[in-house]
C-alpha cells in the first residue's frame, strides 16, 4: 500500500510538530535518482553524543530526527527511519529501500527534526548504495568514517591500476566510490565536545587486479576475474604487507604497523 504523504507532513510542520532541514533557497526536499534494481541505506547523524558510546545519560542526543525518502511522481511514501533518539541517546537514523520497480525512481529526501526546542547546528549523512544520483544540493564532502577514521588506524583508498602512475596517471586517481577524508571527529569517548580532521586515508593502492575465483572479468587480456573496492586494494600496498609479514609474535615492545611504516 503507497502512503500520501504530502498533506500529512504539511499538517505536522503547521501544527509545529516538524521542522523541516532546509538544503537550501527553502527547499526542504533533495532530489535522488534511484535505478531500478538499486538498494540505497542512507545514514544521517548530527553533533550529539551517542549514549551507546559514552553511556552517561548527561552526555547523550537530546534531538529526535526522522527521515523520510518519497516519490516524486506522487509522493507516496517510499521509506522512513523514525528512531526516537531522545529514548535510546544515539544521534544516527539509518533508511533503507530497494528499487524492485524496474525502472528508475525519482525521489526526494526529507530530513526533520521531531522536537522542536532542541535542534543540532551540524547534520551529516551519507549514502551507501548502487549508484545513486544526489540531483541537487550535492555537497561532495568526506564519506570516510568509523573505523578507518580513528587515530590508530591506517586508511586505504582505492585507485583502479590502469590510473596509476605505473601506466600513465600521475597522481593516482582514487575511485568514485573510495572514500574521500576530512569527517571531523565531534566528541571523545565521554562526550565532550572536539573537532579534529585526521589526514585520511593515509594510503592508495590499486584495485582491479586478477584473481582465480572472486570478482568479475573485463577485457585486461585473460580470463581471469577482477577484484575492485578498498578490500582488494588494502592487501596491495607494499610497504604494509611487509611490516604485517614482519610482525613478530612477541609484538608487546613494538609499536604498531601504522606507526612502523609512516
Amino acid at each position: 500500500m503507497q502512503i500520501i504523504v504530502d498533506a500529512a507532513l504539511d499538517a505536522l510542520l503547521t501544527f509545529g510538530i516538524y521542522d523541516f532541514h532546509n538544503f537550501g533557497g527553502g527547499d526542504t526536499r533533495q532530489s535522488l535518482s534511484i535505478p531500478a534494481g538499486a538498494s540505497v541505506r542512507i545514514s544521517v547523524q548530527w553533533d550529539e553524543p551517542f549514549f551507546s558510546v559514552t553511556g552517561d545519560f548527561d552526555a547523550q542526543a537530546t534531538t529526535d530526527m526522522d527521515i523520510y525518502l518519497l516519490n516524486q511522481s506522487n509522493n507516496a511514501l517510499l521509506a522512513f527511519a523514525l528512531e526516537d533518539n531522545v529514548s535510546n541517546g544515539d544521534a544516527v537514523e539509518l533508511l533503507e529501500f530497494e528499487n524492485t520497480t524496474g525502472s528508475t525512481i525519482q525521489a526526494d529526501l526529507v530530513i526533520a527534526r521531531f522536537n522542536i526546542e532542541d535542534a543540532p547546528s551540524r547534520i551529516k549523512y551519507i549514502v551507501f548504495g548502487d549508484d545513486i544520483n544526489i540531483n541537487e544540493f550535492n555537497t561532495n564532502s568526506s564519506t570516510l568514517f568509523g573505523h578507518p577514521n580513528a587515530e590508530g588506524a591506517a586508511g586505504v583508498g582505492a585507485a583502479f591500476w590502469e590510473d596509476t602512475p605505473p601506466f600513465g596517471t600521475d597522481p593516482a586517481l582514487i575511485n568514485s566510490y573510495s572514500s574521500r577524508g576530512g569527517t571531523p571527529i565531534l566528541f571523545d569517548l565521554a562526550g565532550n565536545p572536539l573537532n579534529i580532521v585526521r589526514p585520511k586515508p593515509e594510503f592508495t593502492g590499486p584495485d582491479g587486479g586478477d584473481n582465480t575465483f572472486f570478482g568479475e572479468q573485463f577485457n585486461d587480456g585473460n580470463s581471469f576475474p577482477n577484484f575492485f573496492g578498498t578490500s582488494a586494494a588494502a592487501p596491495t600496498w607494499p610497504p604494509w604487507q611487509r611490516s604485517c609479514w614482519n610482525w613478530p609474535e612477541d609484538r608487546t615492545h613494538l609499536a604498531p604497523p601504522k606507526s612502523r611504516i609512516s
